[in-house]
């Protein structure tokens, strides 16, 4: 089962966290921000926040996106589609459903963030979370040691989802997650 984590951060002397039920942006007093951070976070997050903050520990992206030779490219597409539709109803609902329905392994997720990124040439920058949740689902390699990072753009409040996994972000397509501060955590571990 997925499980997420509260990393709120203080920004310009005001907090800033992600609601857990809705997926908004919230400003909080930065006095009050212990309250909404977890208490215990696993390992798994911890290296993946060092690698957030330190990139260049992280191994270089592939020079170019991998060709999708699955069988499985429309179970992974069915999935995307299926959060499309999910996470215009309910963001916690999203993230519960992505955890609960966790299919058997479809590829890793450098193959499956791949397969998206070829049949969704339009993809918009919106659907981070999408892609991501579709990942989390089928990929067996984010099951092992994948985090799920919501983020913002602050002071601008844009927000963005991305995954990091050891020392890899493994969406070649996506560069814009540098500039994100990561303030919830989802993950299959516990602390």
């Amino acid at each position: 089962m997925l499980r997420t984590y509260s990393l709120g951060r203080c920004y310009l002397e005001s907090g800033w966290v992600v609601h857990p039920l809705s997926g908004s942006l919230l400003k909080v007093n930065a006095t009050d921000l212990e309250s909404f951070q977890s208490k215990k976070i696993p390992k798994t997050v911890t290296n993946a926040l060092i690698k957030c903050e330190n990139p260049f520990l992280l191994n270089p992206p592939s020079d170019s996106l991998l060709e999708s030779c699955f069988t499985q490219s429309s179970a992974i597409k069915r999935n995307f589609n299926f959060f499309s539709s999910i996470k215009k109803i309910n963001f916690y609902f999203s993230v519960l459903l992505a955890g609960l329905l966790s299919f058997k392994s479809l590829g890793s997720s450098r193959e499956i963030f791949s397969t998206i990124n070829l049949f969704e040439e339009n993809l918009k920058f919106n659907a981070c979370l999408v892609k991501c949740l579709t990942v989390a689902m089928c990929s067996s390699s984010f099951k092992k040691n994948g985090v799920l990072f919501i983020g913002a753009h602050l002071p601008l409040q844009d927000m963005h989802a991305w995954i990091i996994e050891e020392n890899d972000q493994p969406d070649d397509s996506d560069r814009q997650w540098i500039n994100y501060v990561p303030l919830m955590a989802i993950t299959y571990h516990k602390p």
